[in-house]
Formats: C-alpha cells, sequence, structure tokens
C-alpha cells in the first residue's frame, strides 16, 4: 500500500515568517531585524606623513653607500625591549638599549640619542616597519638629517637585513649591550666599539 503525500504551496512556517504584529518585539526590542553594518575603521596607530619604502634611493638597494639602516624591536618579558639597527652595506649592528619603554616617545629619545655621535655622512636614511613605536619618525629625520621609510603592511621581509640579524643581536649579553653599542657579524659574533674620528 502506498502512502501519499500532499504536497501545500504555503511553507510550514508562515507565522513566524511573516513581520511581526504591532506590539510583538524581537528580543532586541526593534520590530524588523537590520543588516548588520560594517564599523568604521580606527585610525588609532596609524602612522602620519610615512615615506614608503619604494621611495628609498636606489643606491640603498645595491648597498652601494654606507650610512642606511634598517631598525626594529626586539620584545623582551614586557615592558623591556630593545632597538636594533643594522647597517645595510657594512653588516654592523647597533643594539639600542630601551631604558624606558618602548613607546613612542621613549624610542624617538633613544634613536636621537643613540645614532647622535654616528658622523652625517654615515646617517643617511632608516627603514622601519609600520609599528607605532614610531608615531615620531618626522622629529627622528629633523634630529637626525635622515629620511625615515617603512615597509609595506605585514611586510618585515622588506627589512631582510635587519631580520636576518636579529636573533644574533638579541643574543648578546645585556653588559656587553651597555658596554659595546655595535655588533659585528661573521662566522661569530664580535663586540666592539667603534671609535669615530
Amino acid at each position: 500500500m502506498r502512502c501519499r503525500t500532499s504536497r501545500s504551496t504555503t511553507p510550514l512556517y508562515t507565522s513566524q515568517i511573516r513581520a511581526p504584529r504591532q506590539g510583538s518585539l524581537l528580543r532586541s526590542g526593534r520590530s524588523l531585524r537590520h543588516a548588520r553594518v560594517a564599523k568604521p575603521r580606527q585610525r588609532r596607530g596609524v602612522l602620519r606623513n610615512m615615506a614608503s619604502i619604494h621611495d628609498r634611493p636606489a643606491s640603498v638597494e645595491d648597498r652601494a653607500e654606507v650610512g642606511h639602516w634598517e631598525g626594529d624591536l626586539i620584545m623582551g618579558q614586557r615592558p623591556s625591549a630593545v632597538a636594533t639597527l643594522v647597517e645595510r652595506s657594512t653588516r654592523l649592528v647597533r643594539v639600542v638599549a630601551l631604558p624606558d619603554g618602548y613607546k613612542a616617545d621613549a624610542v624617538r629619545d633613544a634613536l636621537i640619542e643613540n645614532l647622535a655621535d654616528v658622523p652625517p655622512q654615515f646617517r643617511r636614511s632608516l627603514t622601519w616597519d609600520r609599528g607605532r613605536e614610531m608615531a615620531f619618525h618626522d622629529q627622528v629625520t629633523h634630529a637626525l638629517g635622515m629620511q625615515v621609510f617603512f615597509c609595506d603592511a605585514r611586510s618585515p621581509w622588506q627589512r631582510g637585513t635587519n631580520e636576518k640579524h636579529e636573533p644574533v643581536a638579541a643574543s648578546v649579553p645585556r653588559e656587553e649591550r651597555r658596554e659595546a653599542p655595535w655588533v659585528s657579524f661573521r662566522a661569530y659574533v664580535v663586540t666592539r666599539v667603534l671609535v669615530w674620528d
């Protein structure tokens, strides 16, 4: 024996699909459903007046001149951090202590103080990622006379020299960071202080 089922043209849950009657509200208190609207993007933490890494001179890419630096932060146990500066052609690393934290004003002051003893002909440019610690990059440019360039978003590989040397810079003991801010890389790490004439 076959069972016959009747097909209805009206949906089974018509009472729930229809618009709510007056006095009948959704759990949110509204009478109708609304599509969610995308929230506006926050501008907090966005650096202003950034110069792109694509605007750097060609001499930076072929490492023809000395004085083009790449920098980044190495985070320790919070709130400790150090900044590393790697010169592109000589591959010398300068480890910058950040005793006052890694906020933008502390990083600005530490970079200016640390690079002030480097002669101007060896301070041509600095390339950094888009971290908020460089919010005062225009003040660094003004104080040191070196243009600050920024990588594309989420592209740390554009500062490859710095990324390659960070693990070695992080392994320098804390006492040696204070005494010898320069680190030279060959088959092993040699710490030394360069005296400018």
